[in-house]
């Protein structure tokens, strides 16, 4: 009588090597909430800003947020009205709200380098502004991005502007602008699928379309802080064309695409170094463009490396386990899988037949099979 038992493993969890050294801003946006009329200024409508700036923490020597305590330099923000390059309103910021935040990756199995650190500085503030068919234009710019970034020329001496607009249209609607959902992972694998979600949520239903866009430069070595702010229009920062773009921010081999209606940004990275990207979204009233939001950041691609693997004490062929037994029915099956420091759980899967299923989260299992033939597992 023999029985035989195939054991299909299907599980590959992954870790990685990596070393990520970078200094100053990785990245932020800005979104607005209107709060409407304001009653002690007539024909004004209030707003509140939120500013969400990302640093690089694991650096010496390198700036921290500005207007927190012991920094050389406020933040500012400068707002400018339609096309008018004189400021219309120029004022400092309070201290920001700091947090480290935890360092997303696009594996959920991968194990985060001890040299990744990234901390976020939220600036939120309110204004009061006559309603205009102009737009509103409110900027941040700051020196400097990572020098050791790879798509972009001269990245050291290239800082950012973050930019909020609040069209005309939008004034008279009172709309509050797209907020985007979560950040992305900072670490990502090269050579392997990349799924990430960058969608927005919006507080009015509007519908939102979603596309790659360059970032914007701000800021040099020579002014890191710029007090005005630059007006618009901002330029983009320059990509080391032909192979990257802003369309092709990881390069023109990775196939990086952002869907238009969910968000979904997808492709295979297959270029390791640091990478600064651009997304845009689109906020659409009636078939009218109403706002749009664009968030700057910064990926490190790195390559991952098998840590943990899900493995049987039997040869393997063909990623298939078999396990003959000549007498007995019941059998012990011994769990090998390897590193069990970044093991959490088990879950096993027999298929007995006549529908019925064995589920177990033992490390090892022993199972009496119901009679002689072949089982999957």
């Amino acid at each position: 009588m023999h029985h035989n038992f195939l054991i299909l493993i299907t599980t590959l969890l992954l870790s990685m090597c990596v070393s990520v050294q970078g200094r100053h801003i990785i990245g932020g946006d800005v979104t607005y909430e209107c709060l409407g009329e304001d009653v002690q200024n007539p024909g004004n409508k209030r707003y509140r800003i939120t500013m969400t700036i990302f640093r690089d923490c694991n650096c010496t020597n390198c700036a921290g947020f500005d207007s927190a305590p012991g920094e050389f330099t406020d933040a500012t923000v400068t707002i400018f009205r339609g096309s008018d390059p004189t400021p219309f309103d120029v004022f400092a910021l309070d201290a920001p709200v700091i947090s480290q935040v935890d360092v997303n990756i696009s594996n959920p199995c991968l194990i985060v380098p001890p040299n990744i650190c990234v901390e976020q500085g939220v600036y939120i503030y309110e204004v009061s502004l006559p309603v205009s068919d102009s737009s509103y234009v409110f900027a941040y710019q700051r020196c400097c991005r990572n020098n050791t970034i790879t798509n972009i020329i001269d990245p050291g001496d290239t800082g950012a502007t973050f930019v909020g607009e609040i069209s005309g249209l939008a004034q008279q609607e009172c709309n509050n602008s797209p907020v985007f959902s979560t950040y992305p992972p900072t670490v990502i694998c090269a050579n392997e699928l990349l799924v990430v979600d960058a969608s927005a949520t919006d507080a009015d239903g509007d519908q939102l379309l979603y596309s790659l866009c360059a970032p914007l430069k701000g800021g040099s070595d020579q002014n890191l802080a710029p007090n005005p702010e630059s007006p618009p229009p901002y330029d983009p920062v320059d990509f080391t064309v032909p192979t990257f773009s802003p369309t092709a921010p990881l390069g023109i081999g990775s196939g990086i695409t952002i869907d238009a209606a969910t968000g979904l940004l997808t492709g295979v990275p297959t270029i390791q170094g640091q990478f600064v990207v651009g997304i845009c979204v689109s906020e659409f009233r009636n078939g009218q463009l109403i706002s749009q939001i664009q968030r700057d950041f910064q990926f490190n691609v790195t390559v991952c490396e098998e840590a943990v693997t899900a493995a049987l004490d039997a040869p393997l062929n063909d990623g298939v386990y078999e396990f003959l037994s000549c007498s007995e029915t019941a059998f012990v099956f011994v769990n090998a899988s390897t590193d069990d420091d970044f093991i959490d759980e088990y879950r096993w899967e027999f298929i007995l037949g006549n529908g019925d299923t064995l589920i177990s989260d033992l490390e090892d299992i022993e199972i009496d099979f119901p009679g002689p033939g072949t089982y999957m597992g």
